[in-house]
């Protein structure tokens, strides 16, 4: 949170086009974090993380129901396998929450389809109007 924050003070970044992702454990990580504060972000990206489970995920739901998820995951993954996306889908969707899922045909890597897809959603949220 703190590098987030210098970083928006040095390149005046507004909040709301704050975006958090990460790969394998890191996109788990940033999910827990946009979670965790989820007024503080625009969105989060987890590409082939699973959903955080403990520490109360869902403690800020209310709030968090307005944060959009992009979840990636590898047909072939072992470590994130589509199963267990099916099982987070599930999870966020009675939450109440914007998610998108995509699988890719890959296993637990990240692709140059996946990160094309990422910039894409990125720039469709940061396009949408600020009702949120």
């Amino acid at each position: 949170c703190e590098a987030v924050q210098a970083a928006q003070q040095k390149f005046h970044v507004a909040r709301h086009r704050v975006f958090l992702a990460g790969f394998d454990a890191g996109g788990t990580m940033a999910l827990r974090v946009a979670m965790s504060d989820p007024c503080r972000f625009a969105g989060a990206l987890s590409l082939g993380g699973k959903f955080p489970r403990g520490r109360t995920p869902f403690h800020r739901l209310t709030e968090a129901r307005r944060l959009p998820v992009f979840l990636a995951v590898g047909r072939d993954s072992r470590e994130y396998p589509p199963h267990s996306a099916c099982e987070d889908l599930r999870l966020l969707h009675a939450a109440g929450m914007s998610i998108i899922l995509r699988q890719y045909p890959c296993g637990q890597e990240l692709t140059e389809q996946m990160l094309r897809d990422v910039d894409r959603w990125i720039m469709e949220q940061v396009a949408l109007p600020a009702e949120r």
